[in-house]
């Protein structure tokens, strides 16, 4: 907000530059106004205040006077202020200089005030009908009449303050919610001593972290580790497994500019020390970083040169080794001449939500959604609407995996102190997809202690891993995150076991899974059913969507290169005997075959069919039969 005013002021005084000739010619006014800009110049604001005043106090019309209190203002962003400010300049100068009633429709625009804005611009198009501001008077009128009819038609809006848990006198903002929303890691600024107060210069922001038990959120503690440090640190994104940080630091050592975006990692011990994000940060202003649920793609907002505005939204993904890309600026549909932040990429990899006083709103900075389409372009902004942005500035929510509930920065009445954090309901028409969750726990079969192991949800339609995280090395546990509406392969691999896969297809209607994975250890006798091997209808020949699961058992195969394995074929009971006994081994040749052509000798592999010999479940029911017919690998020596 403060660079729009800035620029806005220093328009004025270069089309007024030479309005100090309004002032009266009086020798100790000009003489009191110096004392007032050397004691500006040199910091001492305390007398240079004290000097404005008396010029004003002896000649209400000294413009010069106004103009310097103009900057003082700016400089203690005293925005209230400024607005009488501007005020007083359409009171002594608006009759000679009718530029001032578009200068105070300006500001009374970009502070919310649309109504008195309207009215400033066609006052001044009635004393000015023609000049070389006419079109953009008659488009800010637009603008200003479009804000209008949204706060005609308000949306539902419910906030809800979340508790003294996690609100206190202090300010609290940028949100992280966990996909099962059991987590909140925030900002909070915070006294750098005792007594000092939460609303003076004497703070310094650090990370938070609170939990949702009970209905209720707990008692929020600083987040464990060596990410909070005695600077500030804040605006954090968390991918969705809880392990990768991106977060804002300004004025490091380390930095490349005002502030740069830094990155810290979940470890047995807590957050690691953060360290610069090196090939992303410049000489320019980076913060506000989001990052996708899967870790790969990070947005962020920039003032670097080459932006189209004051400030726009960049994305940059990162490589194979854990590395980021160079970061490449969204198109004009995100970004305008104005000023673009606070971007929230959705775990459904496809909404972005943003902040923009560039794209027509309700006044000032309002809250905007584009989604991304088939051809992976972002489409164009849809606001939000009226009371989810106001008047004032909207500094960006957090929108839950479900896509129901969203988190939201508000200093509203009734609040613990200064920002709290809210959630509300959001409106169905700015919902992203639903995304939901598998979470759980890996274990050791025969002893149940906890397993660090790799976890990976891919796409059996395309092979394509679209989630993947390390579970928990102390106490096993993992959390992956998937659109609705698709069939994907769940694999879980650990050093010295058997992988452990799923076939999972979530419609529209079903809820998150919790289990308990239980990992066998590779010895002989150990088997386990390989639910993502399938094949025609009646037939032995391999679909192409069984590829992921087969090309898991080649590697398993070259890593534990000592073992030999048993492939075997199962049927229902549908058919007589011999054909399902034949089927059955055709379908575990047709397997055994893939993993030769892959390069596994034939000598560590056998294949046998069983046909309907041994049913895992009942064969009167179809769910039955479904788990009956399976193929299965085993560790015969």
């Amino acid at each position: 907000m403060k660079i729009h005013i800035i620029i806005l002021f220093f328009c004025f005084l270069s089309n007024f530059g030479s309005i100090s000739l309004y002032a009266q010619n009086k020798k100790y006014l000009d003489k009191t106004y110096e004392n007032a800009e050397w004691s500006f110049k040199k910091g001492d604001f305390v007398h240079a205040r004290k000097y404005i005043d008396m010029i004003l106090e002896d000649d209400s019309s000294y413009f010069k006077a106004y103009r310097l209190l103009g900057e003082y203002f700016l400089t203690f962003e005293y925005y209230d202020s400024l607005l009488l400010y501007y005020k007083q300049c359409v009171k002594f100068c608006g009759k000679k200089y009718p530029e001032t009633y578009f200068q105070l429709a300006n500001y009374q625009f970009y502070i919310g005030n649309v109504n008195e804005a309207l009215e400033l611009y066609r006052l001044f198009l009635s004393k000015v009908p023609k000049s070389n501001l006419t079109s953009v008077v008659n488009d800010q009128i637009k603008r200003c009449e479009y804000a209008i009819e949204i706060m005609k038609t308000p949306v539902a809006f419910n906030p809800e303050n979340l508790g003294d848990g996690i609100n206190s006198e202090c300010d609290e903002y940028y949100p992280y919610i966990s996909p099962d929303e059991e987590i909140m890691v925030f900002t909070r600024k915070i006294p750098l001593w005792k007594n000092a107060s939460p609303a003076s210069d004497n703070t310094q922001e650090d990370f938070y972290i609170s939990y949702y038990k009970d209905s209720i959120w707990t008692k929020a503690i600083p987040l464990q580790g060596n990410v909070n440090t005695r600077s500030n640190e804040g605006a954090q994104t968390i991918t969705a497994d809880g392990k990768y940080m991106v977060f804002t630091a300004c004025n490091r050592s380390d930095g490349k500019g005002s502030c740069d975006l830094y990155y810290s990692e979940k470890t047995a011990n807590g957050w690691s020390k953060a360290k610069n994000i090196s090939e992303i940060n410049t000489s320019a202003w980076e913060s506000q970083p989001s990052i996708s649920a899967n870790g790969k793609e990070l947005y962020f907002s920039s003032e670097r040169i080459d932006g189209i505005g004051n400030s726009d939204i960049y994305v940059s993904y990162r490589r194979s080794d854990g590395s980021w890309g160079k970061p490449q600026i969204l198109d004009t549909v995100i970004n305008t001449p104005m000023a673009e932040t606070s971007p929230f990429i959705h775990p459904d990899g496809n909404t972005l939500y943003f902040c923009s006083n560039g794209h027509w709103g309700v006044g000032g900075f309002d809250i905007f959604v584009s989604r991304r389409d088939q051809e992976g372009k972002w489409t164009k902004p849809v606001n939000l609407g009226y009371p989810i942005n106001t008047t004032k500035n909207e500094i960006g929510l957090v929108v839950s995996a479900s896509g129901k509930r969203a988190y939201i920065t508000s200093s509203r009445e009734g609040g613990f102190g200064l920002n709290d954090i809210y959630a509300f309901d959001l409106p169905s028409s700015v919902q992203p997809e639903e995304i939901t969750y598998i979470k759980g726990k890996i274990v050791d079969k025969k002893t149940s202690k906890p397993l660090p192991a790799r976890c990976e949800i891919i796409d059996l339609e395309k092979n394509k891993i679209v989630f993947s995280t390390q579970a928990d090395t102390v106490l096993g546990e993992f959390l992956l995150c998937l659109q609705k509406g698709k069939e994907y392969g769940m694999f879980i691999s650990s050093d010295g076991y058997l992988f452990h896969s799923e076939n999972i297809l979530f419609n529209q209607s079903q809820g998150a899974l919790v289990k308990q994975i239980e990992l066998l250890p590779i010895e002989v006798g150990a088997s386990m059913v390989l639910p993502n091997v399938f094949f025609k209808t009646d037939s032995f020949q391999l679909k192409k969507n069984s590829y992921t699961e087969l090309e898991k058992i080649v590697q398993f195969m070259m890593v534990n290169h000592h073992i030999k394995i048993e492939i075997s074929g199962h049927t229902d009971n549908t058919g007589n005997d011999a054909y399902n006994q034949l089927l059955s081994e055709k379908r575990a040749q047709a397997v055994y075959n893939f993993l030769i052509a892959k390069g596994i000798p034939a000598n560590r592999m056998k294949y046998v069919g069983y046909g309907s010999s041994k049913p895992l479940d009942t064969n009167d029911t179809t769910e039955g039969k479904a788990l009956n017919r399976r193929t299965e690998l085993k560790i015969i020596q």
